[in-house]
């Protein structure tokens, strides 16, 4: 009787299988990488947004201490020492700098740093409480406030 020799058996994947797996996980980084940035920037942007109505409700206030937005010490000094960028804390996405006269003033927000080249780019706030969108802004008011 005469033995045939089987083909033993491979443990592992083929350098197919780990191709197409290469491939797959690929497309789904292509997709999911420009969503999650989105993401990231949208939070950003309504951290921005949150900074320019604290600020807007100090500069409230203190028209309601003194019956005008600036005084001889002057506002922007002491402005500057509360909002100066956003976040506070650790790289900043975003500076505030404020004009203000007696009647009214208006607070702006620049993006900075991975902010740069945003869609929206920088925030404007008057005493009118009118928000709008300024600096290189290409994308419309609706889509930057979301």
């Amino acid at each position: 009787m005469k033995t045939y020799k089987t083909k033993k058996e491979s443990a592992g994947f083929t350098l197919i299988e780990l191709m197409i797996t290469v491939a797959i996980v690929g497309i789904l980084a292509a997709i999911a990488l420009p969503a999650y940035n989105q993401y990231i920037a949208r939070g950003k942007r309504a951290e921005a947004r949150a900074a320019i109505l604290q600020a807007e409700g100090w500069l409230e206030r203190f028209y309601t201490e003194n019956n005008t937005y600036t005084t001889a010490t002057g506002t922007n000094a002491t402005f500057n020492s509360r909002y100066s960028s956003v976040p506070s804390l650790g790289a900043a996405n975003y500076s505030i700098t404020l004009v203000v006269t007696a009647a009214s003033f208006t607070i702006t927000t620049a993006p900075l740093g991975s902010m740069s080249g945003d869609k929206c780019g920088s925030y404007l706030k008057t005493n009118v409480g009118s928000l709008a969108i300024g600096g290189g802004a290409t994308a419309p008011l609706a889509d930057c406030i979301k």
